[in-house]
């Protein structure tokens, strides 16, 4: 099958995928299949795969539904037959898998895209892992404030302008943005980054590995939430388990209800007070919060769901 409305990794993963499978099976003989949506065409070849062989069991993982994507795609051509296409494509992998694993999230708000098969979909929360301690001397400066984002931004979901916005207005030379991302709006982050009189640091790339010690590192770790409820961010997640102060940028005024048991934490919501306001209310709450931690037996207690 021909999926031309796709023009990203999913023509190509989709096939390789699928001989891969094919190999495999062929050197010993394949019982049972997980597949995990992140990319999709991953769940396309388990469909390919199962329906050639029926004896197999399969199970999904879906944690960002694929059907959402159009919300935020840069594709404008033939977008709502594409929208159908992908809606009824993940539809298709739901009905044909075993068992469908999802997020607690998608469990919530994305209910449509299973509705007929919900007696084979499941939901799981996001797990808190216990971090290792940092090893070596710190990478930021001593006597500063700290502040670490770490993750992905976008510019539709996930943009970050109002808060790079608001903590270039702040003029506090004693507090300093690290920034360990990738994104689709650099053009926005160098802006701010250029009018921040060196206050905002964009850090070269880093590996998966390195994180759990940048984080450890931190003063303040920085959360900017989606505009979607169906993504939440997972970084949220290994944000809690190091027990440090966490800044949270609500989108579209959507409250975060697992940040709301957490007490180390302050959530922004963009327009409910003046900018200058906010600006004042974040540096209040980063000098009071600045040398807190909290253990991580702490962490354990107050989500023991997540644990």
């Amino acid at each position: 099958k021909s999926y031309w409305l796709w023009p990203d990794n999913l023509i190509w993963y989709y096939s390789k995928a699928y001989k891969q499978l094919e190999k495999n099976n062929s050197l010993e003989n394949i019982d049972t299949l997980l597949t995990i949506n992140s990319p999709f065409p991953a769940h396309l070849a388990g469909r390919k795969f199962k329906k050639k062989y029926p004896h197999v069991r399969w199970l999904t993982f879906t944690i960002d539904p694929f059907a959402r994507a159009s919300d935020f795609s840069k594709q404008w051509l033939f977008r709502s037959l594409k929208a159908r296409v992908d809606t009824a494509e993940e539809k298709g992998v739901f009905k044909t898998a075993d068992l469908n694993f999802v997020s607690e999230e998608v469990y919530e708000t994305d209910t449509e895209i299973f509705s007929e098969v919900i007696d084979k979909v499941i939901p799981i929360p996001y797990l808190l892992n216990k971090p290792e301690p940092t090893v070596g001397e710190s990478m930021f400066a001593q006597g500063k404030i700290n502040l670490v984002y770490a993750g992905r931004f976008y510019r539709s979901i996930r943009n970050p302008e109002y808060f790079l916005r608001i903590f270039c207005s702040m003029e506090n030379p004693d507090i300093t943005l690290h920034l360990f991302t990738f994104s689709d709006c650099d053009d926005l982050i160098d802006k701010y980054v250029s009018l921040s009189s060196g206050r905002i640091i964009r850090h070269a790339p880093v590996t998966t590995e390195q994180i759990p010690d940048i984080l450890n590192q931190a003063n303040i770790l920085v959360s900017v939430g989606n505009s979607t409820t169906s993504f939440k961010p997972s970084k949220l997640f290994e944000y809690l388990a190091t027990g440090k102060p966490i800044l949270h940028i609500n989108q579209s005024n959507q409250h975060d209800e697992v940040l709301e048991k957490y007490p180390l934490c302050i959530q922004v919501y963009p327009g409910n007070i003046s900018e200058t306001d906010t600006a004042l209310e974040i540096q209040q709450f980063c000098k009071a919060h600045v040398h807190k931690q909290l253990p991580w037996e702490s962490v354990n207690t107050l989500f023991p769901q997540h644990s």
